[in-house]
């Protein structure tokens, strides 16, 4: 009797082994809430809430500086080409300026180099039952400073959008349609 309840014992010690879960269980996030961007409005308010945070940064870093290094802002043809990289662009010139930091139109030795750009994220699941506060489209915007070969300043914000609004975000690139395609693989 012994002998058998020491057998079930192992057994089930051994079944329960094998069903144990050693990764942890997917749960959700709590619920929490995130901005929508839905105007260039927005778009000043996220370059002054930037400027604010940078002006911060360099105060802590250049504490002894009797003048702090100037900014350039480097300006690529990816925000060159879309509707929210020129207007931040200039939001963002604006409020450095404001808060009494140099921003220069040329990149100079000693100068801090100001960079920044967007990467839209779509959510396929939520796009289908978003309601008219919801989107299942993301924009995370990015800026970064450097100094030399040295990050100084690190900035990653996210936002909802209009998915109607996306490609103020992106790149517009022409496509055309090939129309009376006789072989269907080459038409694409």
């Amino acid at each position: 009797m012994k002998g058998q309840l020491l057998f079930a014992g192992v057994l089930v010690a051994s079944i329960t082994g094998c069903t144990q879960r050693y990764i942890p269980l997917a749960a959700p996030f709590p619920t929490t809430t995130q901005p929508k961007m839905a105007a260039a409005h927005h778009w000043d308010v996220l370059a002054e809430n930037v400027a604010d945070r940078l002006k911060d940064t360099l105060d802590r870093i250049f504490t002894n500086a009797v003048v702090k290094p100037p900014i350039y802002i480097r300006y690529t043809k990816n925000e060159e080409e879309t509707d929210f990289g020129r207007i931040y662009y200039n939001f963002l010139r604006a409020e450095l300026a404001r808060k009494g930091l140099t921003v220069l139109t040329n990149n100079d030795r000693n100068t801090l180099i100001l960079d920044y750009g967007v990467q839209i994220l779509q959510h396929k699941e939520r796009a289908a039952v978003a309601s008219q506060d919801e989107t299942g489209t993301e924009a995370v915007i990015n800026t970064s400073v450097t100094y030399g070969t040295q990050h100084i300043f690190d900035d990653a914000q996210m936002f909802y959008i209009n998915t109607e609004d996306e490609d103020q975000y992106r790149r517009s690139g022409r496509r055309f349609a090939v129309v009376n395609c006789q072989q269907q693989s080459s038409c694409q």
